[in-house]
Formats: structure tokens, sequence, C-alpha cells
């Protein structure tokens, strides 16, 4: 929808389910280089720390570059996968 969010999940061709590809996407992530807070960010978690709660506001383009480094990573993982 508008908002960014996924507001149904009818793409059969895709296996697994939205949280099976949200642990893919998050472990994925993290393997890459990008910080725990940075991916927590980016699945639209709440902050578990006072400091990422109150004082930790990562500019988009941030996050936008951290996206970039996690579909890097898995293109080169699906490339290996299917040869």
């Amino acid at each position: 929808g508008e908002t960014g969010h996924m507001v149904s999940w009818d793409h059969k061709s895709v296996p697994g389910t939205r949280h099976s590809m949200r642990h893919t996407f998050a472990t994925v992530g993290v393997e890459a280089g990008v910080p725990e807070e940075v991916m927590g960010r980016l699945l639209n978690h709440a902050s578990k720390t006072i400091t990422g709660q109150r004082y930790v506001k990562p500019k988009l383009d941030f996050l936008r570059s951290a996206m970039a480094m996690v579909v890097e990573e898995l293109l080169k993982r699906l490339e290996v996968a299917t040869g």
C-alpha cells in the first residue's frame, strides 16, 4: 500500500512465509555487515535500547544504503545457488 507496508500475501510463486522471509532478510543483512540496530529499523522494529529509542534516528539515505547492502548480498547468494 501507500504506507510501504505489505497489505496482502498472494505471491504463490514465492516460497516461504512473510515471517521466514523476514528472518532470512535479517540474517543476511547482519552477515553482510549491517548493524543489528539498523536491521531492526529496516524491519520496522521498535528499538530495544534507550540510545536507540531516544537518540538514534538514522536518515533515510543511510537506511537505503543498508538496504542496498542486503539486496546485493541476497543477489550474490541467489547467483551462487542457481549457478
